[in-house]
C-alpha cells in the first residue's frame, strides 16, 4: 500500500516538474535527478512486488 502511495507521488510530481518546464520555468538539475533516481526505484520495487502475480 505505502509502496503505490509513494510511487503515485512520485509520478505526480514529476509531471509536475515535466509541465513546469515545458512552461519555461527554470528546473534545477538536481531536482530532476533526484525524481528520476526515486521514480526509477519505486518503479523498479513495484515491479519486483508484482512479479509473481
Amino acid at each position: 500500500m505505502v509502496i503505490v502511495i509513494v510511487w503515485y507521488i512520485l509520478t505526480e510530481l514529476g509531471s509536475i516538474i515535466e509541465n513546469a518546464g515545458k512552461m519555461g520555468d527554470p528546473i534545477p538539475g538536481f531536482l530532476q535527478k533526484a525524481i528520476a533516481l526515486f521514480k526509477g526505484t519505486v518503479d523498479a520495487a513495484g515491479e519486483k512486488l508484482t512479479e509473481g502475480k
